[in-house]
């Protein structure tokens, strides 16, 4: 067993600083999901306005959720600047049912807060969700919307 611990910037999982434990009971085994610009947009849903709504991101060409675990106004702010408006006013959690919304395939989203959009900040890209029940991520944006070109 290894523990591995990367930055990002790494090319090869042999550049990332790792430890050996040589007495540790691991119940499951670890993956990853590589591709390029997998990321595409952004955009809000189902809002009771253009600013504020369930967080979507294109992905592949589909359009999923955003996992709540984790969720918070630093993420948010990166997802409404991202959107053109200057601020995120409150963090939304809002329950969704797969068969209206599909998957949920974003989780453990974690922003610094200085970020200009959703790809540049740390998440785990995976096929089926491990949320904490079926809870979307949303935002109520506020600020004047700037123009996107």
């Amino acid at each position: 067993m290894e523990y591995f611990q990367c930055s990002g910037s790494e090319m090869s999982l042999s550049e990332c600083s790792h430890i050996s434990i040589e007495h540790y009971y691991c119940a499951g085994n670890a993956g990853v999901v590589c591709g390029e610009n997998v990321l595409q947009d952004v955009r809000l849903a189902e809002g009771y306005s253009n600013s504020s709504g369930r967080v979507e991101v294109l992905i592949d060409g589909e359009w999923v959720g955003v996992c709540t675990d984790g969720w918070s106004i630093a993420d948010a702010g990166v997802v409404c600047r991202q959107l053109g408006y200057q601020t995120a006013l409150a963090v939304l959690v809002i329950p969704v049912s797969y068969d209206q919304y599909g998957p949920v395939w974003v989780n453990d989203v974690h922003c610094r807060g200085n970020e200009t959009s959703l790809s540049e900040c740390k998440q785990a890209w995976i096929g089926q969700h491990n949320c904490s029940f079926w809870y979307s991520a949303g935002v109520d944006c506020g600020g004047k919307r700037s123009l996107m070109v």
